[in-house]
Formats: structure tokens, sequence, C-alpha cells
């Protein structure tokens, strides 16, 4: 059977920022794949990549700072980081859409919600006049369960609450019906019944409209509800890429196994102490690149570890790892569950 063509495409991705401390690689050499109807998770620490990979792929990176030095982010059989500025611009909303990590910081402050909204839809549908413009933002308002939506468009972003303003973000990404959305940690600082309403109003309004997900997350509570595959990246690298079943029920590489090792069980021992990873995340001027990024919070590290990079290595279309000593440490791993 043939296996279908993905959406999206990045390979052998590399993103640095050039500042006075020097040069520091954020992603470094980060490849995935995203099919049409399908959930991405993206997974790991704070600093391991993520959100650098994100914005990468829609090219918005901080200016003159930050920069793509190479790789290929393929859609739709076109290039992205060889697009001409017309092109970008044109693709950007329509096509790729993106939910901001921190709405408060993503909207304008001294613009109303309408305008920004408007603004986005005049943009891509220039021959749609305002009347029709104004209906389809009205619509979309309610289908993200905005109530009175028409008070909140004659709102400014701070006269919201956190939740209403992600939905806002919702709205305005989904006005265009994008083909891929990328959320990223859509539902940080909200309580968990927002958080719970938020996800499911993602999941209803891609069952409806198609759309591949790239979700960014550190939560491996939301990764398992909303995602089909799991991309693990630690220290600007992806270590480790797997169905969510494959992920939860054998996770192969030890930082996959510490992460997960780290929820809290329900039969867990009143004042237990829960397991951590040992140590912290390096500097992104500290990361190790000639040798594993990992090695110095590993217990299975070896002096392998030490004096090379391990490839990714490819088991199969769903499952890739990044480590030397991977079928040790799932075997051991194995015997503690």
């Amino acid at each position: 059977m043939n296996q279908p063509q993905p959406l999206l495409e990045v390979k052998n991705l590399v993103t640095s920022f050039h500042t006075e401390e020097g040069v520091a690689r954020a992603v470094d050499n980060v490849g995935f794949r995203v099919f049409a109807g399908k959930t991405l998770g993206v997974v790991g620490e704070s600093g391991c990549g993520k959100s650098v990979t994100a914005l990468s792929i829609l090219r918005l990176l901080p200016k003159p700072s930050g920069r793509i030095e190479k790789g290929e982010i393929i859609y739709q059989g076109k290039d992205i980081l060889k697009l001409p500025v017309k092109e970008l611009y044109d693709m950007r909303g329509k096509e790729i859409s993106m939910i901001f990590q921190e709405p408060m910081t993503a909207l304008n402050p001294v613009q109303k919600i309408y305008k920004q909204v408007d603004e986005v839809i005049a943009l891509h549908f220039p021959l749609r006049n305002r009347d029709e413009r104004y209906r389809d933002i009205l619509s979309m308002f309610k289908r993200v369960g905005i109530a009175d939506p028409e008070s909140k468009l004659n709102s400014y972003p701070h006269e919201l609450s956190g939740g209403m303003r992600q939905r806002v973000m919702i709205a305005m990404a989904l006005s265009c019906r994008p083909k891929i959305l990328i959320a990223d940690e859509p539902t940080t600082a909200l309580d968990v019944t927002i958080q719970a309403q938020i996800l499911s109003l993602i999941k209803e309004l891609q069952d409806e409209f198609g759309m591949a997900v790239i979700f960014i997350t550190h939560d491996l509570g939301v990764i398992a509800e909303m995602c089909d595959d799991v991309l693990v990246m630690y220290g600007g690298t992806v270590v480790e890429y797997a169905s969510v079943k494959d992920f939860f029920r054998h996770p192969l590489h030890p930082y996959s196994q510490g992460l997960l090792s780290a929820i809290p069980k329900i039969d867990l021992i009143p004042k237990t102490l829960l397991d951590t990873i040992p140590g912290v995340v390096p500097s992104i001027y500290e990361l190790r690149t000639t040798s594993c990024r990992f090695a110095n919070r590993c217990s299975h590290s070896q002096n392998l570890c030490s004096e090379k990079v391990p490839p990714l290595e490819v088991l199969d279309s769903q499952r890739q790892v990044r480590c030397f000593f991977w079928q040790q440490a799932s075997l051991e791993f194995s015997k503690e569950k």
C-alpha cells in the first residue's frame, strides 16, 4: 500500500542565534513530517528548541540574530526557505497558521480585537467586502465558544480574560481555514477547566476542517490526548520519534523514559518523592556538538557517549531514536515497569 505524502516535511533544519555571547545553535539537524488530518506532538523541556523550530517553519525568527543556517522546509512541493517575500506573506495565516504561546504579547494591545482579526482576512481575501468579513468573524467567534462576540470584537486585549484571549487567537489562526495549524503551548497559564475546553475546541475544529496540527507542549497528558505521533527534542536535536501508542507503551530513549517516569502515578504512596531526571538542561551556549547532548544526565551513559554524536537510528517509518544504548535502556525500563 502506498504511503501517504506528507503535507509538510522538515529536513536537516539548523537554526542559530548570533549574539554578543557567541553563536548559539538552538535547532540542530531537526527533521520530521506532518500529514493531513494528523497531529504531531513536539515535547521536551523548556529550551529544547520546540518554539524555535515552529518559528523557523514560518520564517518568523527575530532579526538580525536569528538565522536558518541550512535545511529544507518542504510544503506542498515548495521549499519555504526559498520562497520570495510576497509568496511567504500569502502563505502565512492562509496555508500555515500559528497560535502563539502567550496571547497577550501576540495581540496588539492598542488595537481592538475586530481590527486585528479583520486585517488577517482582508489581507488574504481582498475581494471580500467589509460586511462579508464581519459575518465571517462573528461566525468563527461563535465556533470557538466566545459568548456575546459583538461586544468582544469591540474590546481591547487587556479587557479579556486569558482564556478568552486564547480563543481569539484560535479564531484568528483559523479564520482563513489553514491546512496546517501550529499550536505553541496554547494552554500555558490557563486553569485546568479552560485548558480542557481549548484542547477540545482544537480537536473539534481539526476534525471539521481536516487540518494537520503541530502541537508543541511539555505536558505529556496533552500529548496522550491530542496527538497521533510524538517528536521528542532535547538540546535542539530530535532524540526520539514514535507513534503515541508506542511512545507511552515502550519509550526507547533514556530521556523519553525519564519524562514518563516523572509523571505522578495514581497508586503512588503519599509523600513519596517523584522520579526526576538528574541535572539541568545545559545553556544553549554549552550544548555539546561532538558528543551526546544528554550524556551528562543519562544513567546509561558510557565513554562512547562522550566521544561521538549518536546517529538518529531509523527503525521503521514510525520509529526513530538517537542513542547508542537504547536497546539496553529500553530493556531495563521495561523490567522496572
